[in-house]
């Protein structure tokens, strides 16, 4: 965890040296609203742009794609989180 949240400095540290801009999203708010973070990201990139789509990006035809692998790496970085807290809502 502490290599993440290290790594994460890092980068934001960069843009602000480096005086680029930069738009944060979230996993978790792209999971819980796609069209919504769309929007957010293409308005960054063009503040004047209106996403208009035909499609409904909150219910897309997705499937999960993780396996064995990424249940060990989970497994792994809950046991290293130690205490720190976690929303283990997400899966």
């Amino acid at each position: 965890m502490q290599g993440i949240l290290e790594e994460n400095a890092n980068w934001r540290y960069f843009f602000s040296e480096s005086d680029l801009n930069w738009i944060e999203v979230m996993y978790e708010d792209l999971c819980k609203d796609p069209s919504g973070t769309l929007q957010k990201v293409c308005s960054y990139i063009v503040p004047e742009l209106k996403l208009q789509t035909n499609v409904d990006l909150n219910n897309l035809p997705l499937t999960i794609q993780r396996g064995h692998i990424n249940k060990e790496w989970r497994e792994r970085f809950l046991q290293e989180l130690g205490n720190w807290r976690f929303d283990s809502s997400i899966n």
